[in-house]
C-alpha cells in the first residue's frame, strides 16, 4: 500500500492534480494492463487449444490410413 501511495504521490506532484485524480489514473492504467494479460492469456489458451485439436485430428487421421492399409494388405512386409 505504501509503493502506491508514493507512486500517487509521485504523480499527483508530476502531474499538478490532486491526489483523488492521480489515485483514478494509476487504478485505470493498472486494469488496462489487466486487460492486455487477460487478452494475452485468452490467446495463449486459444492457441494451445487449437493445436491440441489439431494434433488429436492427425493422429485420428494416420490411425485411419494405418487401417486402411493393413485391411488391404499393404502393411510393411515381415523382416526375415
Amino acid at each position: 500500500m505504501h509503493a502506491l501511495h508514493v507512486e500517487v504521490t509521485a504523480m499527483q506532484d508530476r502531474l499538478g492534480i490532486s491526489y483523488k485524480d492521480a489515485a483514478h489514473r494509476l487504478c485505470m492504467a493498472e486494469i488496462e494492463k489487466l486487460k492486455v494479460l487477460n487478452h494475452a492469456h485468452k490467446v495463449h489458451t486459444d492457441v494451445w487449444e487449437w493445436a491440441d485439436e489439431s494434433l488429436i485430428e492427425l493422429e485420428d487421421l494416420i490411425n485411419h490410413i494405418d487401417r486402411t492399409t493393413l485391411e488391404r494388405g499393404e502393411g510393411p512386409s515381415k523382416l526375415p
